[in-house]
């Protein structure tokens, strides 16, 4: 695995404990459909959450600029469409997140920041 891939793939794990630790309830990790891919669903309550999680090792100011293009909320979106459909899910009761995880590669501490409703 590329060091890429790893640092993204130990975003995603502090996302999921972290929306464990926050009540949510995992239903899928990294779902995909073709070449579309939910890195975390889960639940709340009667809410389905699909959750983006965008991993970046912190350098500068500005990691969390431009992390999801209109473009990307358009295929997510399709996706959160179709999973909706499949599984019989009212889409008027979801909503599209984005965590942010921050990581110091100096100390390999991470900050978690997390988007309500991004779409």
């Amino acid at each position: 695995m590329t060091i890429k891939g790893a640092l993204g793939k130990r975003g995603e794990e502090i996302a999921k404990n972290y929306l464990i630790g926050s009540g949510y309830t995992i239903l899928k990790t990294n779902y995909r459909l073709g070449h579309l891919e939910m890195d975390i669903i889960a639940a709340q309550k009667n809410k389905l959450i699909f959750v983006e999680v965008k991993t970046r090792a912190r350098s500068t100011n500005s990691e969390t600029d431009n992390l999801l293009n209109p473009q990307q909320v358009i295929r997510l979106k399709r996706l959160i469409s179709a999973y909706c459909y499949r599984v019989k899910h009212n889409p008027d009761l979801i909503r599209l997140d984005l965590i942010v995880i921050l990581v110091n590669r100096a100390n390999g501490r991470a900050e978690l920041i997390h988007y309500h409703d991004v779409s």
